[in-house]
């Protein structure tokens, strides 16, 4: 059935609803009374129902109006939330959201995400900044970066801010290709007394250092030594030199493999969360387009 219903009398019906008066909902309209009686006698003859009771001291509402109130309340609130959301879209329709990165992450499953973005939001630019670890923590933190992309372990030292998992990597032990390991097809516990391993240091990363130690506890591996570094980089540089072992990404000891020998963990082992982190009071428009891009379904929880 086609009504031809306006907002007009829609709002002079709520009105009268929340008045139970005529006089009272014309004050408060700023209009005179005659127009709002007609609109509202216009409403109930497009739908065909009486929605008020007229009475001596005023009018109350029939159980057709009082549930018609309610749904024209909650479209109301429906229509402002619809206003609000055009109004934040226009606003971000040319902004920039500033992503930082760690150093040496491969940005898969990230990349496509952000590409089917563009593709719809050309206007949206993003800046790169690439980081160690530590520092990517601390430009979200400080406010210095928007976004963060990073692994599940650092959301422990990234207190007030929210995240979503994108997906979980596979770590694996790599050691150099001039290693005399390196010819062996799997790694015994043995194996790890003659190795130093490799970590990114408990300041830098102090969520990354526990767990590569518990991966190490789980395996039973006992290394001859823990060996700390500044950065991803100077590890990845320590493993290829001889000086060790080390965790790193699937993805990363694929695209290196003339550097290094990758050794898979166990089924169900050293699986760590790919996630983004923002701050929960610092979200502009741009930014919130991008979430409701990847969208609010419930994300499960990371591997820590």
């Amino acid at each position: 059935m086609s009504m031809n219903l306006s907002l007009t009398q829609l709002r002079y019906f709520l009105a009268v609803a929340d008045c139970l008066s005529y006089t009272e909902a014309a004050r408060r309209l700023h209009i005179s009374q005659p127009p709002l009686s007609k609109q509202v006698a216009l409403l109930e003859a497009e739908m065909g129902l009486l929605l008020f009771r007229r009475e001596h001291r005023g009018v109350t509402l029939t159980p057709a109006g009082a549930a018609f109130a309610a749904e024209v309340r909650a479209l109301f609130a429906h229509l402002e939330r619809s206003v609000a959301k055009a109004q934040e879209l226009a606003q971000g329709a040319g902004g920039q959201i500033r992503l930082v990165i760690p150093e040496a992450m491969v940005l898969d499953p990230l990349q496509g995400l952000l590409r089917d973005f563009m593709d719809v939001h050309p206007g949206i630019q993003f800046q790169i900044i690439r980081l160690n670890l530590g520092k990517a923590r601390e430009a979200l933190l400080v406010g210095a970066a928007d976004l963060l992309f990073t692994l599940s372990f650092e959301a422990d030292s990234l207190g007030g801010c929210s995240s979503r998992l994108l997906g979980v990597r596979q770590g694996c032990w790599v050691i150099s290709r001039q290693h005399p390991l390196a010819a062996k097809t799997v790694l015994e516990p043995p194996d790890f007394a003659e190795l130093d391993l490799i970590l990114v240091s408990r300041e830098v990363s102090p969520g990354g250092y526990a767990a590569a130690v518990r991966n190490c506890g789980e395996l039973g591996f006992r290394p001859r030594a823990v060996v700390e570094v500044a950065s991803f980089d100077a590890l990845l540089t320590y493993v290829e030199l001889g000086h060790g072992i080390a965790i790193i990404g699937l993805p990363q000891a694929e695209r290196n493999t003339d550097r290094f020998k990758a050794f898979a963990f166990p089924e169900g082992k050293g699986e760590v969360g790919l996630m983004l982190f923002w701050r929960e009071e610092a979200v502009p428009p741009a930014l919130r387009l991008f979430l409701d891009h990847l969208g609010r379904e419930a994300w499960e929880e990371p591997p820590r």
